[in-house]
């Protein structure tokens, strides 16, 4: 299986989140900033859980 990279994630829209009136406060760590009333998600964030997602999963098969 090919490792996500940051570009791929980034070239897709992964970043963009929810607009900001409708965020879930315990995601909070997960948010890099607001960015016209949407939140910007953190890919360096992302790219960490999904590989222990990943991980996790190739680990279980």
């Amino acid at each position: 299986m090919n490792k996500v990279k940051f570009e791929d994630l980034l070239s897709t829209g992964a970043h963009f989140g929810h607009v900001t009136s409708k965020w879930n406060p315990n995601f909070k760590p997960f948010i890099l900033m607001e960015k016209n009333g949407v939140h910007i998600i953190n890919l360096d964030e992302t790219l960490l859980y999904l590989d222990k997602a990943l991980g996790f999963h190739s680990n279980s098969c």
